[in-house]
């Protein structure tokens, strides 16, 4: 997830097609989401959900 982040972030910022305002916006708003998959993470090995979490992370990543 983190390795995602890093990727999308390091797109953004290397674009020239638009201002840096939007590419800004766009990598503070994926932070949280960055932090919550990976929270979600770690709860579901701890209960040993490790498949539900997956599936729900993965639902949130095609959603940005």
């Amino acid at each position: 997830m983190l390795l995602a982040f890093a990727a999308t972030f390091f797109f953004l910022v290397s674009s020239n097609h638009t201002g840096w305002e939007p590419k800004v916006i766009a990598a503070c708003a994926g932070v949280p989401v960055a932090l919550f998959g990976i929270a979600l993470t770690q709860v579901s090995r701890s209960a040993g959900q490790k498949a539900i979490s997956y599936r729900i992370s993965s639902y949130l990543y095609i959603l940005l």
